[in-house]
């Protein structure tokens, strides 16, 4: 028994990859984040439905993970897909991923083209460290939220939005990190594919542009490495607390974490 996590294509058709397509030319069962979506699929693209079992997997029927995993015990393979790219980048297969492995059912992949990587790959920016946040809050508040605690975590930061909110999403990112280098990758893969690179500010100025009014969107924005070159100020500036009656041992814990140093050395920084 075993579950395999089998990639579709996010846009381009030919992007299927030869063992996908292999396996999709016989019969099996198959888990589906929209069946009529997958059925479709496969009529556009040739592929039998005959010998397929095709049954429904999305996130309202997450309460019946038990069923699933009776079906993936009852069979020696059993697929799960996503409408596009792979089922477990912002789709719902990670809890039955989880419970096969807790009941030590094998678990295998047959990748292909992912979005964020595609995205990553065209942006422009540093790939290394990369940061995958799924899609964004829907509230304005928490947007801006998020946006606010990535100043924290150096890295280019992908994310995914929804055509109706992108302009809004890109006029907050504008006003909490206007310098931030910005790639915006729209139908990817599509015929259609466009990416847009810019800095946070400048969105103002391309707002105007019908690019934003339709599409599927991922977003990258890159968060350069905090210089830690004024630490010594900082600490210097800690001294001059201490001579205020601070509590050196306190003050020395405070600023490791705000510098990302060592509390002891911290510490004999401030006794010396």
């Amino acid at each position: 028994m075993k579950l395999v996590l089998l990639t579709l294509p996010i846009g381009n058709p030919k992007d299927l990859t030869l063992r996908a397509q292999e396996i999709l030319n016989d019969g099996g069962v198959f888990l589906s984040e929209d069946t009529r979506v997958f059925k479709d699929f496969l009529k556009r693209n040739e592929l039998p439905l005959n010998g397929k079992e095709i049954l429904s997997f999305h996130d309202h029927n997450q309460n019946e993970i038990q069923k699933y995993l009776d079906l993936v015990k009852k069979n020696d393979e059993v697929y799960i897909v996503s409408d596009a790219g792979s089922p477990i980048i912002s789709d719902p297969a990670f809890p039955l991923v989880r419970s096969c492995l807790e009941n030590n059912i094998s678990l295998q992949t047959i990748p292909g083209v992912s979005s964020p990587l595609v995205a990553l790959e065209l942006s422009g920016l540093p790939p290394i460290p990369f940061h995958f946040h799924g899609f964004l809050p829907r509230e304005k508040g928490k947007i801006k939220s998020f946006f606010d605690s990535l100043n924290s975590q150096n890295g280019t930061h992908l994310f995914f939005e929804s055509p109706h909110r992108i302009a809004s999403t890109l006029n907050i990112l504008a006003e909490t990190l206007p310098e931030n280098e910005v790639a915006v990758g729209r139908e990817l893969t599509k015929t259609f594919e466009s990416v847009y690179r810019f800095k946070a500010s400048e969105f103002s100025t391309m707002n105007n542009e019908n690019w934003v009014e339709k599409g599927e969107f991922t977003i990258a924005i890159h968060v350069a490495k905090k210089s830690r070159s004024n630490s010594s100020k900082v600490i210097k500036l800690a001294q001059d607390c201490l001579d205020k009656n601070g509590h050196q041992k306190a003050l020395s814990k405070l600023l490791a974490e705000i510098l990302e140093l060592d509390q002891k050395d911290v510490y004999k920084g401030l006794s010396n």
